[in-house]
């Protein structure tokens, strides 16, 4: 229960400062918890979240270079 009453003030906060990124995050993680068989995946996402997050970020980082929008020009020009 006390997991719960923290996840809820976290969300509270999260709302107030309209931190869309926080909300997400915790919405998530309390869906995880309604859900019975997710148990299981939660130490593995403790375990991997920060590498796979890392990957998205640099994913999000390459696809202006992959599409075009930077080129070796505008490292020149940085």
């Amino acid at each position: 229960m006390e997991s719960w009453l923290f996840l809820a003030l976290i969300l509270v906060v999260a709302l107030v400062g309209k931190n869309i990124s926080l909300i997400i995050a915790t919405g998530v993680v309390m869906l995880f918890k309604l859900l019975p068989f997710t148990s299981k995946w939660l130490p593995t996402i403790q375990a991997k979240g920060i590498n796979w997050g890392v990957t998205v970020i640099s994913v999000a980082i390459l696809i202006p270079i992959a599409t075009g929008q930077i080129g070796f020009k505008d490292l020149i020009k940085t």
